[in-house]
């Protein structure tokens, strides 16, 4: 097992480095939370909330798994090893299990495809014993042999063959026994007796009929834990034939119970016990063992046999390895605090989370995840206690005038001024001089959505406010405005955009989008909602907005898509009713995403476009959206999930972000921003050397530039348009054939000619 686990991940975590750049997926995935973990020989395994980390404790190196580079889901719940074959079982919250046998990963479907037992597939705990793995389940426990991967059995345990839920499963080998903790009481039945008939497992009576979610043999005794109803829970075990209550553990909510050799350990919300065999504490970590006040939060351990070292998952901070209660370490591989996303935005390289939340009719959620950045493939995080706890963190955007400062919206709160990662100011009723209102009372203000205009003024929304729009000028003034009767306090508004033309749109709940502009300092604002001649709206719910590189609103609505071809034309005079996109495919004409929910949208340097919707993913599409060059599922790519929550681009870079119901991926895209004119244009790699055979990168380019490539004679061996700023060339000829070893000249001119650039790229065969 321990030289199939080097051999594979090696393999995975080379592949995913050396191959071509363009069209990688990266998976950001939080590790601070180890939900199950188990170590085989010097690897310890990690179950968190995306995906898997190995560590490894002799070389203190770690590895990440996760759809991207093998695992077939997400959502990680159970994790047991089978010695006899060398495999590790990975359960997940869906009711799917993978299984690593030495070569293959093999996926086993039948609980999660099962048509039945809807709503309690998951898999809460496995436990192998000799050929079978026992599954506990929301139902009842699934026999899984572990030769053929096939299920045996499915046990339903209840008194007349009542479902319950099964939280976790042990053998007593040396009595011949299996015991299951469940949601009524702890039961035992002969391993001699056909498990399958309900009436063989006998309920335990001391125990009663309450909650038990653990349930382990430690050599002559059984442990087990009730659930109460307060933060106290209450470990029994079984000595003999007399079940007593564990008295060397103080009450408290119990997380988990393990068992290693001959020694036990005991997890709560605070504290970490170990126990030898006459049940002796070995090693107690809490707070007092060096940590922070309240930084402590143990969630799952495994303990080696003699008790003395402890690995640790945490709530928080992912593994920890303990020796002598003063001597620990922490391993967190890099990822976002959490997988919690609200919004994403990006500038200058760095894509900032906004991880709190708001529910179907914007009331706040209480969700304090601070903020996290994603800056130079590093993820750092600003916490809830530096901001003050503020709440439901909702937008962000970066100071145009200090790339070390941001501003956050805290819905609830008001605005947070944020430099260096440290809060600078707190902006609400008060310290705006009253421009700031509340809804119910003057504290409890919901800015929602945030932005800077051309000239440095940061501009949001603050909804169910007499006045909605807020601004702040360069010289630090706070304004309000009214809108009219489009702006009554019962009207809820979140997101902002201002165009090219300096209209400032601005998403209302119900009502559509409300657009404003200031003429000769004097501000008028229409609504732009379902109807003819009010904007053509197929919905007045609202989602999302974007404008392309041509000046165009891209609107996303609860009933699809469409868009404002005339944004001039709302204060101006003329038609600005929005329009879908049409195409034909099989002569039948169609509306491009038809009646989705289109949750975000996002245009990239090549003025295409990325969408996301509620349950169909991501798509992206041409510059008028009547061609899809990527339709990208959970099901057919490392999407996390169909339900996308919001896009952003590195357009530096070309990368794209998704913010999904279940976590972040981001996808190397070729489009990058172009410029108006060719700045510092050069090829990269260059020289190209016989071993790389990937996209030869061209950067700095004006937009959308034409780019001819000639061998020295003047030949043309290739031609292409840029996305954006960025020009793609494989090394190949225009019959796909790598060209021969020389040097080859890249000549570059926009679409009239009138700019011109060239540079040149060696060929190494």
């Amino acid at each position: 097992m321990r030289n199939f686990f080097f051999g594979l991940l090696f393999i995975c975590t080379c592949t995913v480095q050396a191959q071509d750049p363009l069209g990688v997926w990266t998976a950001h995935i939080p590790h601070g939370t180890v939900s199950d973990l188990v170590k085989v020989n010097n690897r310890v395994f990690c179950a968190t909330e995306i995906g898997l980390f190995i560590f490894d404790e002799s070389t203190l190196e770690v590895t990440t798994y996760s759809k991207l580079n093998g695992l077939n889901d997400i959502g990680i719940q159970a994790l047991a090893y089978d010695r006899k074959r060398g495999q590790l079982l990975i359960g997940y919250k869906n009711g799917n299990i993978d299984i690593f046998d030495g070569e293959n990963i093999t996926n086993v479907n039948d609980i999660f495809r099962s048509p039945k037992y809807v709503g309690k597939k998951r898999v809460n705990h496995i436990k192998v014993h000799e050929d079978v793995a026992f599954i506990s389940t929301g139902f009842g426990i699934v026999e899984l042999d572990l030769d053929d991967f096939v299920v045996l059995n499915t046990l339903i345990i209840g008194d007349n063959a009542k479902e319950l839920e099964i939280y976790e499963v042990d053998v007593d080998a040396a009595n011949e026994e299996i015991y299951a903790a469940t949601e009524e009481g702890v039961r035992v039945a002969d391993m001699n007796q056909p498990l399958i008939f309900f009436s063989f497992w006998n309920q335990i009576p001391e125990l009663g009929t309450k909650v038990y979610t653990e349930v382990d043999v430690f050599g002559q005794y059984v442990f087990v834990n009730q659930l109460t109803e307060g933060v106290d829970d209450s470990v029994f075990y079984k000595d003999g034939a007399v079940w007593k209550h564990f008295t060397q553990q103080p009450q408290a909510k119990k997380t988990d119970i393990r068992v290693n050799g001959n020694t036990l350990i005991i997890i709560d919300t605070y504290l970490a016990v170990s126990y030898n065999s006459d049940l002796n504490e070995v090693i107690k970590l809490s707070e007092g063992a060096g940590f922070q006040p309240g930084s402590f939060k143990p969630n799952v351990g495994w303990p080696e046999d003699n008790g003395n070292l402890l690995y640790i998952g945490h709530f928080t901070n992912g593994l920890l390895r303990s020796k002598d209660v003063f001597n620990n370490y922490w391993v967190q591989p890099d990822g976002p605090f959490r997988n919690s996303v609200y919004t994403l935005s990006n500038k200058n390289n760095v894509t900032y989370v906004a991880p709190g939340s708001i529910d179907e009719i914007w009331n706040r959620r209480y969700q304090f995840d601070g903020i996290f950045q994603y800056k130079d493939f590093n993820w750092t995080h600003i916490t809830e206690e530096s901001l003050n706890f503020p709440g439901d963190i909702v937008s962000i955007t970066q100071d145009p005038r200090n790339s070390n400062k941001i501003w956050a919206n805290a819905w609830g709160t008001g605005i947070l001024e944020i430099e260096n990662g440290q809060l600078v100011n707190q902006w609400d009723n008060i310290t705006t001089n009253g421009a700031l209102t509340g809804v119910s009372n003057e504290s409890d203000i919901r800015t929602g959505g945030l932005t800077f205009d051309e000239s440095g003024t940061l501009w949001a929304t603050n909804s169910l406010s007499q006045t909605p729009l807020i601004k702040r000028d360069k010289e630090g003034n706070w304004i309000a405005y009214s809108l009219g009767s489009l702006s009554t306090g019962s009207i809820a508004f979140k997101d902002i955009l201002i165009n090219e033309l300096g209209q400032i749109w601005m998403q209302t709940r119900l009502t559509g989008f409300v657009v404003a502009q200031f003429d000769d300092n004097n501000l008028e604002a229409k609504g732009f909602r379902q109807g003819a001649g009010i904007g053509n709206l197929p919905e007045d719910q609202v989602l999302s907005m974007a404008e392309d590189l041509d000046g165009e609103m891209w609107l996303g609505t609860l009933q699809g898509l469409v868009v404002c071809y005339a944004p001039q034309n709302i204060f101006d005079g003329g038609n600005y009713d929005a329009q879908p996109v049409l195409f034909e495919e099989d002569g039948v004409v169609q509306r491009l995403l038809g009646s989705e929910q289109v949750t975000a949208i996002a245009v990239d340097g090549a003025n295409k476009k990325w969408f996301g919707t509620q349950n169909a993913g991501v798509f992206y599409t041409s510059e008028d959206g009547t061609e899809t060059i990527y339709h990208f599922t959970r099901e057919n790519s490392p999407l996390l999930s169909n339900g996308i929550l919001d896009i952003t681009i590195d357009n530096e870079s070309g990368e794209v972000f998704f913010g999904t119901a279940e976590g972040i991926v981001s996808f190397r895209n070729a489009a990058t921003t172009g410029n108006d004119d060719f700045v510092n244009v050069y090829a990269y790699p260059n020289p190209v050397r016989p071993d790389h055979n990937g996209p030869i990168f061209i950067r700095g380019l004006a937009t959308n530039a034409q780019v001819k490539i000639t061998d020295v004679a003047g030949n043309i061996v290739y031609e292409t348009v840029a996305e954006g700023g960025q020009a793609i060339w494989y090394g190949t000829n225009l019959n796909g054939d790598r060209v021969a070893s020389g040097v080859y000249i890249a000549n570059m001119n926009n679409d009239d000619g009138s700019l011109r650039a060239v540079t040149k790229i060696l060929i190494i065969n």
